[in-house]
């Protein structure tokens, strides 16, 4: 019963002995290492690709018939289509061509593969001469989307303000490669 009644007391006294004020923050702990640095890049474009679809549907482009491709895309904003611009560009035969694009297909037959953009939207079309075709020797398709960061009063003003910033920057803008050294950004 002693014994009892010492450790009774015992708990008591230690329950009351850790009431009190706060005591002093301890010391500060070390500094945590530093993550690694991110891929440079440009805030200003931002980059659509994707592989030649396998769903082209027929339709027409300018009165003419073609096959038609719509890749929906939530990049293309009101921002690119209020002072921005979108440049376009299909590989094929191992390079980089720029849209619109031509080729005689070997038979005096004119291919063309060109592009339109609104929002939320980019909208391949693939005709030739006689019509519609499918575009099968493009691998795929990239989207440079290209904001200037400034206002202005249309679409026309928007995109001839970005094409006179690169070329006055004496950048091609038909060369895929030369597009992406002058912003940055990896071309793969």
């Amino acid at each position: 019963k002693m014994f009892t009644y010492a450790v009774l007391v015992l708990f008591i006294g230690f329950s009351i002995s850790c009431q009190g004020p706060e005591g002093p923050a301890g010391p500060a702990g070390t500094n945590g290492t530093n993550g690694t640095n991110g891929t440079n890049g440009n805030a200003n474009v931002k980059t659509i690709t994707f592989n030649n679809p396998a769903n082209w549907t027929e339709g027409d482009y300018l009165g003419s018939s073609a096959y038609i491709y719509a890749h929906t895309s939530n990049l293309v904003t009101q921002s690119i289509l209020d002072h921005g611009a979108v440049l376009g560009y299909a590989f094929l035969a191992n390079s980089w061509h720029p849209l619109p694009f031509s080729w005689d297909n070997g038979s005096t037959i004119w291919q063309r593969i060109t592009f339109t953009y609104k929002l939320n939207e980019i909208k391949l079309y693939a005709y030739d001469d006689s019509g519609a075709f499918t575009p099968g020797g493009v691998v795929s398709f990239k989207f440079l989307l290209i904001t200037d960061n400034t206002v202005t009063t249309g679409r026309l003003d928007a995109n001839s303000n970005v094409y006179t910033q690169l070329t006055e920057a004496g950048v091609d803008i038909n060369n895929y490669y030369d597009v992406c050294a002058y912003y940055g950004i990896d071309p793969e």
